[in-house]
């Protein structure tokens, strides 16, 4: 999905995500955003604040699974490069 599509008549839709050890609600906050039935582009951005809890490395594992999705998803962060 890109841009030409949401000008054909879906708008984009963008998902912010801000965490600092936010493990306990990142499965279900991403799994979520997965799981959504809108038609047009989605993209999901998620901003780590140098979580301690493992949250980067589920921040990844759901990256890998909503691009194979169809999905735009960004990872910024201190723990990503």
């Amino acid at each position: 999905m890109d841009l030409k599509m949401a000008c054909a008549g879906w708008p984009l839709v963008s998902v912010i995500i801000p965490c600092h050890n936010a493990m306990p609600w990142l499965e279900e906050c991403l799994a979520s955003c997965a799981s959504q039935d809108y038609e047009g582009p989605l993209e999901v951005s998620v901003f780590d604040d140098s979580s301690t809890d493992g949250s980067d490395a589920c921040i990844r594992a759901w990256a890998e699974k909503l691009m194979d999705a169809g999905v735009k998803c960004v990872c910024n962060g201190n723990r990503f490069s």
